[in-house]
């Protein structure tokens, strides 16, 4: 089983409407900005991908196993411009399987799972979820385990993730907004 490495979307950072004044948009355009990584790369079997429905949403699916080092699989972001030092927060709106997702930020694209800041993103079966996340509930991690890094450097951010773990079976994250809120 091969590691995928191509995904149907990219960020696009321009004005809004609301009260957000930069948003993250996701779009099919320069389709392979973004990247997955999963245990594959240390011996596992899990899988995924991530691809554009008709209807714009985007969504991040798969299979982990805990068959030979597994189970992880993750979705990065192409690099933010930005400086997210001007906001509070992420605004996100998604619907889950009922699996648990990790919203991530990282200092660097390959540190894939090591080094990060996370924040467990809220679970309803089928049920549309609108969060404001604030950076400061961001809470420092390596692979996973909490660190005493807690101090988030808001200006040295400069890729988001989702990531499934822990966890065994099929999944499916739709993922229709995410904005930076001011």
């Amino acid at each position: 089983m091969k590691a995928i490495f191509s995904i149907l979307c990219f960020i696009y950072l321009g004005s809004s409407t609301t009260n957000f004044s930069k948003t993250i948009i996701l779009s099919k355009d320069k389709v392979s900005q973004w990247t997955i990584f999963t245990d594959v790369i240390l011996g596992g079997e899990s899988s995924a991908k991530m691809k554009q429905q008709k209807n714009g949403l985007f969504t991040f699916f798969g299979r982990t196993s805990f068959e030979n080092n597994g189970p992880i699989a993750q979705v990065i972001s192409p690099k933010i411009e930005a400086n997210i030092n001007d906001y509070k927060g992420i605004m996100i709106k998604y619907k889950t399987d009922q699996s648990n997702y990790i919203l991530s930020l990282q200092e660097e694209r390959f540190s894939s799972y090591g080094q990060h800041f996370e924040f467990q993103l809220e679970t309803k079966e089928n049920e549309w979820v609108e969060m404001k996340i604030p950076f400061s509930k961001f809470s420092g991690a390596y692979y996973g385990v909490p660190t005493m890094d807690t101090h988030l450097d808001r200006e040295k951010i400069k890729f988001i993730s989702f990531i499934r773990t822990n966890q065994t079976g099929t999944f499916e994250l739709k993922i229709e907004e995410i904005k930076l809120y001011e």
